[in-house]
C-alpha cells in the first residue's frame, strides 16, 4: 500500500491505476479523463453534489461498493461509458487545453510566446511511504496447514490473535506486549565492529529480556529466518517460498510468515525436531512456508 503525497504524487497513481474506488470528490474525473477503466463508490448520497454535474452523473452511472470483501464482484459489475461521459462533460478540448491556454496567458500578458514550447514534465513515480508500521494487531485464521493472516497496524482495531512487533522500530511499551517480537538483520555497515548478535544468540535474548513474549525471531532475508520458541532449546529454520506471477518474482513480508508459523506453533504441540510445511495465506496470495530445524550456520548468523 502506497499513501501518496497530495501534491503530485496521486496523479502518478491515477495514471499508472487498474482501477479505482472513489468517493464523491473530483479525483474520479481525472482518472475517467485518462481513460475509460473500472471504477465503484463508496459515496452513498447527500447533498454535497448538483444534481446532473458531471461528478452527479459519474456516480449515478458505476456500481456501488456495499462491502469491502465485494470489491471483485463490484469492479466486475462495472460498464464501459458513464467515466467517458463524466469526462467529456467537465473537461473541454481535451489534449489542447495545455496549447489554448498558453497561447491565452501569453496574451493576457502582452507577450510574443516563445517560439518552442516546452514539453510537459513527467509526473514523479509514486514513493513508498516514509514509515512502514512496527507492530502489527494479526488476525489469524487456521484451516489445516493452511494459515490466513490479515496484519493491522497496532490499535487501529480490534485486537487480533497476537501483536507482533519488530524490535528496535516500535515503542518498548509495545515490544513488551509483543506475543511475537522479530528483528531484521542490519545493513553490513551498521553492524558494530567489536559485538554483534548472532540469530539464535539474539532470540534467546530476546525471550529472556521479554517474558510476554513467546515467539522471538531474527529475520536474515526475505526468504529465512530463525525462530526460538519459548521453552524449547533449539532454534527452528523459516524459509518463506516466493511467487512467480507473469514472469515477476512476488515475495512475502517474511514478518507476516513468522506471524503465520507463531499462529500455527500456539496451537499444535510438537519439538523443533519436526518438519512441516505450511501455507501463509496474505489476501489473494499463498506462499509457501517451511520450518525446519535449524542448521548451526542459519542460528550463528550475524544480526
Amino acid at each position: 500500500m502506497v499513501l501518496t503525497a497530495p501534491y503530485e504524487d496521486w496523479a502518478s497513481v491515477l495514471i499508472a491505476a487498474d482501477a479505482l474506488i472513489t468517493d464523491h470528490g473530483s479525483t474520479a474525473l481525472y482518472y475517467a479523463a485518462a481513460g475509460d477503466r473500472p471504477v465503484v463508490r463508496v459515496h452513498r448520497g447527500g447533498g454535497e453534489l448538483i444534481p446532473g454535474s458531471p461528478m452527479d452523473t459519474l456516480l449515478g452511472g458505476i456500481p456501488e461498493l456495499g462491502d469491502a470483501r465485494d470489491v471483485r464482484e463490484a469492479l466486475a459489475a462495472y460498464r464501459p461509458g458513464p467515466g467517458r461521459d463524466a469526462a467529456r462533460a467537465a473537461f473541454d478540448r481535451c489534449g489542447e487545453a495545455l496549447d489554448l491556454l498558453r497561447t491565452e496567458v501569453y496574451a493576457l500578458l502582452g507577450l510574443a510566446p516563445p517560439r518552442f514550447g516546452a514539453p510537459p514534465r513527467l509526473l514523479p513515480s509514486p514513493a513508498g511511504a516514509a514509515r512502514v508500521p512496527a507492530a502489527f494487531d494479526v488476525h489469524a485464521e487456521v484451516s489445516g496447514t493452511a494459515i490466513r493472516i490479515d496484519r493491522r497496524p497496532a490499535g487501529l482495531g480490534t485486537p487480533g490473535h497476537h501483536l507482533a512487533v519488530e524490535h528496535g522500530a516500535a515503542r518498548e511499551r509495545l515490544a513488551r506486549a509483543a506475543g511475537l517480537l522479530y528483528r531484521r538483520v542490519l545493513p553490513p555497515a551498521a553492524v558494530p565492529p567489536d559485538a554483534a548478535w548472532t540469530a539464535s544468540g539474539w532470540t534467546r535474548h530476546a525471550l529472556s529480556e521479554y517474558p510476554g513474549c513467546r515467539t522471538a525471531a531474527a529475520v536474515l532475508s526475505a526468504e529465512l529466518c530463525v525462530l526460538a520458541l519459548r521453552g524449547e532449546a533449539h532454534a527452528r529454520a523459516v524459509l518463506v517460498g516466493p511467487r512467480s506471477e507473469d514472469g515477476r518474482v512476488v515475495r512475502a513480508d517474511p514478518a507476516a510468515a513468522l506471524s503465520a508459523v507463531h499462529t500455527w506453533l500456539s496451537g499444535r504441540p510438537g519439538g523443533p525436531e519436526d518438519e512441516v510445511r505450511l501455507t501463509c495465506r496474505i489476501g489473494d496470495r499463498a506462499f509457501s512456508v517451511l520450518v525446519r530445524p535449524a542448521t548451526d550456520e542459519e542460528s550463528g548468523r550475524l544480526l
